[in-house]
């Protein structure tokens, strides 16, 4: 089978998730499984609507073996975005990206989640994850 990517919408509350103010680490997203090629090359897309920005929003991926293991950050820049108004924020973590090799390969499972500073609201539309089949 040919590789190709895929994007499904893995939101943790359809049709759309509001976040309020003064939140830390609420998860967007279900788990994310991946596959192999997911865990080398994988593309997150967080589609957002009505936001207000106050002491900031951002959205950032996280990872983890097995559902007995703490979620952790992962590191570097494209692991996460700086949601500033409504749109289509993009994270990415690619083997081919020195920035991201400390990270590689991605552990079993990923999710999103969302920080959102005082004075914050943002509508979480879709959580679209491109992996290779």
């Amino acid at each position: 089978m040919a590789n190709s990517y895929t994007p499904q919408d893995f939101r943790l509350v359809k049709p759309t998730k509001v976040l309020g103010a003064s939140l830390t680490n609420e998860a967007i997203s279900n788990e994310i499984g991946l596959t192999y090629n997911g865990s080398l090359n994988l593309r997150v897309d967080v589609v957002t609507s009505a936001v207000t920005v106050g002491a900031g929003i951002t959205v950032k991926l996280q990872m983890r073996s097995g559902n007995f293991e703490a979620w952790a950050d992962v590191a570097g820049a494209n692991a996460s975005a700086s949601v500033t108004a409504a749109g289509t924020f993009s994270m990415r973590q690619n083997v081919e990206v020195a920035a991201d090799q400390a990270n590689m390969p991605l552990k079993k499972q990923v999710r999103v989640v969302a920080t959102t500073g005082a004075g914050s609201a943002v509508t979480i539309n879709e959580v679209r994850c491109s992996q290779g089949m």
